[in-house]
This record gives C-alpha cells, structure tokens and sequence, in this order.
C-alpha cells in the first residue's frame, strides 16, 4: 500500500501518461460502523512505443 499527496502522484506517475487521479470512499463492509477506506485512482495513457 502507498500514501500518495498530489505532488508525489505527480512525481511517480507523471512519466506515464498521467491523465486522471480521482478518490474513492470505498464502504467499509466487515466492519459496521466504521468510516469507509479511501482510496486514489490514478489513470495513465500509455506513451509512444513502451
């Protein structure tokens, strides 16, 4: 698992085509009553011939 701000997303994935961060609150299922699991997802388009 990483812990990413905007500008370490920027830094490690800017290099591969980074077109989209967006967060997600996943609900917490096995535990009741618990804060949902954030998470980041980070979209990159793939560039010239890698």
């Amino acid at each position: 698992m990483f812990f990413y701000d905007s500008d370490s997303i920027e830094q490690d994935f800017g290099k591969y085509g980074l077109i989209e961060v967006s967060e997600i609150d996943e609900p917490n299922k096995h535990m009741k009553n618990k804060p949902s699991i954030n998470f980041i997802m980070v979209k990159c388009r793939k560039i010239g011939n890698c």
